[in-house]
């Protein structure tokens, strides 16, 4: 776990405000380590460093985190909501990046049919979409490859 922080420099005027009620520009970085297992205890500082990997974990799903959590002796009536939050975001942000790779993967393919087409049977780009029957919306973008 590290921290960044950064310094206040006063070009013009003056600050009636005391520094910590303005000074919000405290970075805390937390870097999971993936091979420690869950079920495992810290050496130091277990009590803070496993709930945290439980929360910020994306593997584990709610009953797992729910488990965990509850063996830590925290409320978990209070942080339920939030806790479903995150691994409702966490399964969103996996299921967005496998759909955006299926749709880098499908324009890879239709470039390449495409090209072949091109290529092979001496068609123009227009014959090869309409022969592949490639939706409007994806021809743009495969069109500004052959662009290039």
């Amino acid at each position: 776990m590290n921290v960044y922080e950064t310094n206040e420099r006063i070009i013009c005027g003056t600050t009636v405000e005391e520094k910590e009620i303005y000074d919000k520009g405290v970075i805390l970085a937390i870097y999971l380590n993936k091979e420690h297992g869950l079920n495992k205890k810290y050496e130091e500082h277990d009590e803070l460093l496993t709930p945290l990997m439980v929360l910020l974990n994306n593997v584990l799903d709610y009953k797992g985190k729910q488990r965990i959590i509850e063996e830590y002796g925290l409320n978990t009536k209070k942080i339920e909501s939030e806790v479903k939050d995150m691994c409702d975001l966490g399964e969103s942000i996996v299921l967005e990046a496998r759909n955006e790779g299926k749709q880098i993967e499908r324009k890879e393919k239709n470039i390449a049919h495409v090209k072949k087409l091109m290529i092979g049977l001496q068609m123009s780009f227009k014959e090869a979409i309409n022969l592949l029957e490639i939706p409007e919306k994806e021809v743009k973008e495969i069109e500004k490859y052959f662009q290039s």
